[in-house]
């Protein structure tokens, strides 16, 4: 039985060794063609590299200095230079992905025409959108920093728009801050025009009584109140 195995296994070893010498030559073209296809498909003719640039940015706590500097209760004393913490981080990445300065980048780099989009083409607009969501992308780091990074195949162009979304921040949020600021005095304004309206209307039906001889108001009111004792 022993035997038979063995003889077995040696026919087998030369049916592969036989098999191998008689296609030897067509396995060696096609493992060469495979070689240059992977080289030919890999190369930027046909898959463009693209470079990455990454910026760190650190949000700061919203606490106004005067606030934290003239503490007068017995609260623990907060670092004016401290980090934000987690909702000034979120705060930060809603401010990033909004679409001032979504609409800045485009503008400025020219994206459409950088991303090859036709802007006479259907959905271009939509198409420029999911570019610039897939090559830029805003996340939160373990230490509560947002770490932007940009995607693109120049990568000077990849540097300029991560340096240039960093910059943008401030003056985006210092906007968007005058925008609530505007909306909260004109809420303001309208309830003190109001106000201002009551008062008037007050003030004219006080000129009427004193116009009919009433100057003192809460006397005059109880001699004239016939429920009222003293006036019997």
């Amino acid at each position: 039985m022993r035997e038979d195995l063995d003889a077995s296994s040696e026919f087998n070893s030369l049916t592969l060794l036989y098999f191998l010498n008689r296609w030897r030559k067509p396995m060696a073209s096609v493992l060469v063609l495979a070689l240059v296809a992977s080289f030919v498909f890999s190369s930027p003719w046909f898959i463009k590299p693209m470079f990455k640039s990454v910026v760190i940015m650190y949000p700061v706590s919203t606490s106004g200095i005067s606030k934290v500097l003239l503490n007068e209760a017995n609260t623990p004393q907060q670092d004016v230079m401290e980090f934000g913490a987690e909702e000034q981080t979120e705060q930060m990445i809603q401010i990033l992905n909004s679409n001032l300065i979504r609409d800045k980048v485009i503008s400025k780099y020219d994206l459409m025409k950088h991303y090859g989009i036709e802007k006479s083409s259907r959905r271009a607009l939509t198409r420029l959108y999911d570019e610039y969501t897939a090559n830029i992308e805003f996340r939160r780091t373990e230490n509560m920093a947002i770490k932007i990074t940009v995607y693109d195949a120049d990568p000077v162009v990849a540097a300029n728009i991560a340096n240039d979304i960093s910059m943008l921040y401030d003056s985006t949020k210092t906007f968007m801050q005058h925008e609530r600021a505007q909306q909260a005095y004109h809420i303001v304004e309208s309830e003190y025009l109001k106000l201002q309206s009551e008062i008037k209307a007050m003030e004219d039906s006080l000129t009427e009584l004193r116009k009919l001889g009433v100057y003192d108001y809460e006397t005059q009111s109880e001699m004239m109140n016939p429920s009222n004792p003293s006036s019997s």
